[in-house]
């Protein structure tokens, strides 16, 4: 696994070993698949159905994600330069309701721009302003024990938070000397 930059010093992402994209990357091809949204919402329809987010079609669902997905992504990729913009305004929860053993590395997550979004993105703060996307989610269900695609993402920040910890990686200065030598 590598950290990559999408923008430095504000955002980086990682990129599992095996996978031809870094995790926004990832994430944004299946957001804006229709194939793989009409087969995922296909597979979770009972969750789709369970009135968490109100009574919607699979295809109110595609159409839905995809608007949303451009939005997300339009909204982070736009802000690339935009040096008042602050992260934490996009990461703003915690993804663990408890504070975090490790006051350097805390477990966020970011909601689409929709009231009510079903997407997520999930990052480590690594320092004021500085963030690791670690991967994401379509989160139907309450709890992201609940469905294997989102406990999957839980298995992927605790991985993560070791790879920082085993790497003494707890700030924006352990992350560019990392990126040094990748």
């Amino acid at each position: 696994m590598k950290i990559k930059t999408i923008f430095a010093d504000r955002l980086y992402v990682f990129h599992y070993d095996g996978m031809t994209n870094n995790e926004l990357q990832r994430l944004f091809l299946d957001w804006t698949d229709v194939e793989f949204l009409f087969n995922f919402f296909e597979e979770n329809n009972n969750d789709l159905q369970s009135g968490f987010y109100g009574n919607i079609s699979v295809e109110d669902a595609v159409i839905s994600t995809l608007q949303e997905a451009q939005l997300l992504e339009e909204f982070i990729y736009d802000n690339r330069e935009n040096k008042k913009f602050r992260f934490h305004e996009l990461f703003d929860k915690n993804l663990n309701k408890r504070k975090s053993p490790l006051i350097e590395l805390i477990p966020k997550k970011a909601y689409g721009p929709f009231t009510h979004s079903w997407l997520r993105l999930y990052a480590i703060e690594a320092s004021k302003e500085c963030y690791i996307v670690t991967g994401g989610a379509i989160k139907l269900t309450r709890k992201m024990l609940d469905r294997k695609h989102t406990s999957t993402e839980i298995d992927k920040m605790n991985m993560c938070l070791n790879y920082l910890k085993d790497n003494g990686i707890f700030d924006i200065k352990g992350i560019n000397e990392t990126i040094e030598f990748d």
